[in-house]
C-alpha cells in the first residue's frame, strides 16, 4: 500500500449505480487523505451529490470535495498532484469516468 499512498494525492472519484460504492470507498478510505467526487457521462452513474453524501458517511465531512464538472474535478485533482514530489492523480470507481478523464486529458495536451 507505500506506493498506492504515494501516488493517490487526490483522487477523482465517480462509480456506477451497480457498483460497490460502499465497498470502493471503503478499500480506498486506508490509502487516501481526501477525495474529489464527481460522475461520469455515463447514464448509470451516480449523482455526485448523492455519492458525496456516502463518501462523508464512509470517510467523513473533511475529505470529501463534491465536483459534478469531471472537467473541474480533474483540474483540481491535476492542481493539487503538481504540489507534490510524485506529482500524480489517479482516477477511479469507473471505466466510463476514466474514459472521459482520458479524452479531457487528451483535448487539454495533458501527457500520459
Amino acid at each position: 500500500f507505500a506506493l498506492v499512498a504515494l501516488l493517490l494525492t487526490l483522487p477523482v472519484i465517480g462509480i456506477l449505480g451497480d457498483k460497490d460504492a460502499v465497498g470502493i470507498l471503503r478499500a480506498l478510505d486506508a490509502v487516501i487523505d481526501d477525495v474529489v467526487i464527481t460522475q461520469s457521462t455515463s447514464d448509470r452513474a451516480v449523482d455526485a451529490d448523492e455519492l458525496a453524501a456516502l463518501a462523508v458517511s464512509i470517510l467523513g465531512p473533511g475529505r470529501v470535495t463534491v465536483e459534478p464538472s469531471i472537467e473541474a474535478a480533474l483540474e483540481l485533482a491535476r492542481d493539487r498532484a503538481a504540489e507534490t514530489e510524485k506529482g500524480a492523480a489517479l482516477v477511479t470507481g469507473s471505466i466510463t469516468l476514466v474514459g472521459d478523464a482520458i479524452v479531457y486529458g487528451r483535448e487539454q495536451g495533458w501527457k500520459p
